[in-house]
């Protein structure tokens, strides 16, 4: 089973901020999670460096996916 998350104003503060507990499971779980955002290639893959995180996405308001 997959869970999908939406990121803006949901699994990050409405700033872009993720806390520790939250990336600490998605690190620790990343075979369960994908994320979801209206944001562009760009955005997401700076994000995915930022925390470290390794899921799959989808991007664009739907309009593309990433794998992990």
């Amino acid at each position: 089973m997959k869970c999908f998350i939406d990121f803006d104003g949901t699994l990050a503060t409405d700033d872009g901020f993720i806390n520790d507990e939250n990336i600490k499971i998605i690190q620790e779980r990343a075979n369960e999670f994908v994320l979801v955002a209206g944001r562009n290639v760009s955005q997401i893959t700076k994000i995915f460096r930022e925390y470290k995180i390794s899921i799959p996405a989808i991007g664009g308001n739907g309009a593309f996916s990433l794998k992990k």
